[in-house]
Order: structure tokens, then sequence, then C-alpha cells
């Protein structure tokens, strides 16, 4: 579904569903999540406080050569239920 007729909605459903790593950020609030799938890309998440703890999507991009950071976990993707 990653085709230019794509809402914003999908794209960022179909990308959260794909495994993916975990990298810190420059920011304590922001983390990186690689995601290498067709189409690569790497998203940004910022931690927001208000008005309840959340991540908020800052940017999905398509993915650099090289990204910065140290990787700091793994990223599951959508778990599917039997």
């Amino acid at each position: 579904m990653a085709s230019n007729q794509s809402t914003v909605i999908a794209l960022v459903y179909e990308k959260l569903s794909q495994k993916g790593s975990i990298y810190c950020s420059e920011d304590t609030n922001k983390i990186k999540i690689s995601l290498r799938l067709t189409p690569t890309s790497i998203m940004i998440l910022t931690l927001q406080q208000r008005p309840q703890l959340h991540f908020s999507i800052t940017s999905l991009y398509p993915h650099p050569a090289r990204i910065d950071g140290e990787v700091i976990g793994k990223y599951p993707g959508r778990i599917l239920y039997p």
C-alpha cells in the first residue's frame, strides 16, 4: 500500500506493522525507529507528556545510509494473534 495514493494514516500503519531497530537520539525526548522493509524509512518519535504520556510521530522519511545514535532495542512491529 506504500504508493503515491496512500494516505498518511495508511502509510504510518503499514510502517508501524514492520519490525525494526530503535535508536537513541540527541534529544532525550526523541527516539528513532529504523524500518527497513520497502519502502525503507526512519521514523522519529517524540515523547509527549500532556494530556497523557504518549509518543508523537515527528518525522517519517526515506532511510538514510547511516543513522546517528546507538541501537537501544528492537521494535517488534504489529503482533499478530492467532
